[in-house]
């Protein structure tokens, strides 16, 4: 089930969203497009990498970031603008693991 509205977006420098769920895996959803490039994730403040969402075509709803396996319980997920361009969220699905 989405947990954001669909195209969240922004083109500001450094601003972020930050997701906080209970669960084991987190997946991040969005476009990349050519007026898109670099993102970072941070998953409970350990830096997760930087991404490029830059591409020659446009396709929305593809998987931006998915991290699984981690610890049952409260986690926070934060999704950041490097450069400036464009980032968008089409949506976030978390799972959790049967108990």
């Amino acid at each position: 089930m989405p947990l954001c509205p669909p195209r969240t977006y922004t083109q500001q420098l450094s601003a972020s969203a930050q997701i906080n769920f209970t669960g084991t895996a987190c997946y991040l959803f969005g476009s990349i497009q050519p007026d898109h490039d670099l993102y970072s994730v941070t998953l409970d403040g350990v830096p997760q990498g930087v991404w490029n969402g830059s591409s020659r075509a446009g396709f929305t709803q593809q998987l931006l970031w998915f991290g699984s396996d981690f610890g049952s319980g409260f986690h926070e997920v934060v999704l950041t603008d490097v450069d400036g361009s464009k980032l968008d969220v089409d949506y976030i699905v978390v799972k959790s693991a049967p108990e």
